[in-house]
């Protein structure tokens, strides 16, 4: 399997799991979506990785890297936030909600525009 493939198959499980994630946890916050919340963030970073070494270790800057780059904090972020707020520790919980709609926002606008510049530059 070349490491496109593999980067790009990373990048697909990423979407699953935090889609999965956000989506499901809309009401109540779960253990059980905190682990996919992290199990997401850690393939999008990998993924990411391997795009990285596939570019042979250069970051273009444009709009993708840029969003992208965003989009991995934020994703990262709400990872690790998604643990708290299951603690549900002062607002913790309600605000975990209300970022979750613009994380994924934000995400899913990087992954289109990798799908997007992958098919212009092949």
């Amino acid at each position: 399997m070349n490491m496109v493939m593999l980067a790009g198959g990373l990048m697909l499980l990423a979407a699953v799991l935090y889609i999965t994630a956000v989506l499901s946890s809309l009401r109540t916050l779960k253990t059980w979506h905190s682990v996919i919340f992290l199990c997401g963030f850690i393939s999008d970073m990998v993924g990411t990785h391997y795009m990285y070494l596939v570019a042979d270790g250069v970051i273009k800057l444009n709009f993708h890297s840029l969003v992208g780059l965003f989009a991995l904090a934020v994703m990262g972020t709400h990872a690790f936030w998604a643990l708290f707020a299951g603690l549900k520790i002062g607002k913790t919980h309600e605000l975990f909600h209300k970022y979750s709609r613009y994380a994924l926002a934000v995400w899913l606008i990087a992954f289109a525009t990798g799908i997007i510049m992958g098919i212009a530059n092949h």
